[in-house]
């Protein structure tokens, strides 16, 4: 469904359709995180962690990162939709659009979240 290359060229983080579950495998063949749904996984500059978006039920979309050992965690939850991730150039946060919370799906602005958690809007 979704690829992405890590900055070496070395490593593939892959997600599939398996069995009814979405599956985030890195590299391919290791099974990091599985999920309902999941999207857009980007490879830290460093390589060591792959953002994706889970929206595993329900109404909201989380922003996550799992490592290459299947630890995964929650670094923003609670939104509606998204549409586009990506790594910071210094890999200390992950930037991704989505629509305002409260606010019509048709309003949307770009967002940096931190590996700890803060969410900060980067742009409207």
């Amino acid at each position: 469904m979704f690829a992405d290359w890590s900055s070496d060229g070395k490593d593939l983080a892959i997600m599939r359709n398996t069995a009814g579950l979405a599956r985030l495998e890195y590299p391919i063949g290791t099974v990091v995180h599985e999920s309902e749904n999941l999207r857009n996984p980007r490879i830290s500059p460093d390589g060591r962690l792959v953002a994706f978006f889970d929206h595993a039920s329900g109404p909201n979309v989380s922003v996550s990162v799992v490592d290459k050992a299947g630890k995964s965690r929650v670094l923003t939850d609670g939104w509606r939709d998204w549409w586009f991730l990506a790594w910071s150039p210094d890999g200390k946060e992950v930037w991704f659009a989505a629509p305002e919370p409260g606010k019509s799906s048709l309003t949307s602005a770009l967002y940096a979240v931190s590996l700890s958690g803060q969410v900060r809007l980067l742009a409207r």
